[in-house]
């Protein structure tokens, strides 16, 4: 339970951090990006619905368009923080990153190695946590109230909302 509390915590965190710091940079995207973005989107949900069986027809890319801007302009800030605090994940945050994801696993060291020596695989564990360390880098720069909650609260909003109505 602790584990995915913590996880939980981490990423409402992020996700507040991001949601933030996208209101506080309000960006013009190119249109081509998003399109760009919108697309990939449509052929990933296209892709899951294959390995779960499913025969569903080409999705519309025009149902991904508010998530491609938000995740294109995202991209487009985080980017600029990252270049302009001159904020690195070093080789040893990456491996630690790759360490823990490993360790659900029942052959972590199967997994460790896979990542290693995949050179698109380790971009991306770089990519999450150069995000991690621009939530760090937010959090020291914000004033951060904090809320106590119960673990059932926490891990179930939406209940509290409708026990409330």
């Amino acid at each position: 339970m602790q584990i995915e509390l913590d996880k939980a915590i981490s990423g409402k965190l992020k996700n507040q951090v991001m949601d933030i710091i996208l209101e506080v940079n309000d960006i013009t995207v190119p249109a081509s990006l998003v399109q760009e973005e919108a697309v990939n989107m449509a052929k990933q949900m296209q892709q899951q619905y294959q390995m779960q069986g499913s025969d569903e027809a080409d999705l519309p890319t025009h149902l991904f368009e508010e998530q491609a801007k938000k995740r294109v302009s995202l991209g487009l800030v985080l980017a600029e923080i990252v270049k302009s605090n001159e904020i690195k994940a070093s080789s040893d945050k990456v491996k630690q990153k790759i360490e823990e994801l490993a360790g659900t696993y029942e052959n972590p060291q199967e997994v460790v190695n896979y990542y290693m020596s995949n050179k698109e695989k380790m971009a991306e564990i770089e990519s999450f946590v150069l995000e991690e360390m621009v939530v760090d880098w937010a959090c020291e720069q914000a004033r951060i109230e904090e809320k106590e909650l119960s673990f059932t609260e926490f891990m179930n909003p939406e209940k509290d909302k409708e026990d409330a109505a």
